[in-house]
């Protein structure tokens, strides 16, 4: 019976076999991180009552009505208030 001879790989084709199954392991690891659930976070209502006194201070009353599916919010909200006057 003829035997049949397996050539080794060369060192080219084995850094090409590793180079595909790293790319594999990344694309899954993004394709898992990808699927987490979202939580979602939206506002639903927002009113600001901005108050300058005369002696310059800001009075400030928000009222915000948020919907969040987690059990906190993830997100806040930001705010910069000028206190120079002019540009």
């Amino acid at each position: 019976m003829p035997r049949s001879r397996v050539r080794p790989k060369s060192a080219s084709n084995r850094g090409a076999d590793v180079k595909q199954a790293f790319l594999a392991a990344f694309a899954l690891i993004l394709a898992l991180l990808s699927a987490a659930p979202a939580r979602a976070e939206r506002i639903l209502s927002y009113d600001s009552d901005i108050a300058v006194r005369a002696d310059g201070v800001l009075d400030v009353t928000e009222t915000i009505r948020a919907q969040a599916e987690g059990v906190d919010i993830r997100h806040g909200i930001y705010r910069d208030f000028p206190t120079v006057r002019g540009g």
